[in-house]
């Protein structure tokens, strides 16, 4: 049954490594023999929970269109308007 635990996405893994270095989040690395535990050379003995197990419309929907969003329409929207709204 341990076997079958699913490998941690490496976006999920990306994330988990940037927050435990980020004075302003997690800011607790490990000390000792575990300092090494979320490293890239040891994420074959990692395992996660809950797996992504996504369809490429889910994956448009979660991923691609905030990107497409934000890039077309919050991007421009903050340089034409940003810097009034921010002297006001």
């Amino acid at each position: 049954m341990i076997s079958n635990i699913p490998y941690p996405d490496q976006q999920d893994l990306r994330f988990l490594q940037k927050w435990l270095e980020r004075p302003s989040m997690g800011n607790c690395s490990f000390v000792g023999a575990d300092r090494n535990v979320y490293d890239d050379e040891n994420a074959a003995g990692l395992g996660a929970l809950a797996s992504r197990n996504e369809d490429i419309l889910t994956r448009g929907l979660l991923y691609l269109f905030p990107r497409w969003y934000h890039g077309i329409f919050v991007t421009p929207f903050h340089h034409l308007f940003g810097r009034w709204i921010k002297v006001r």
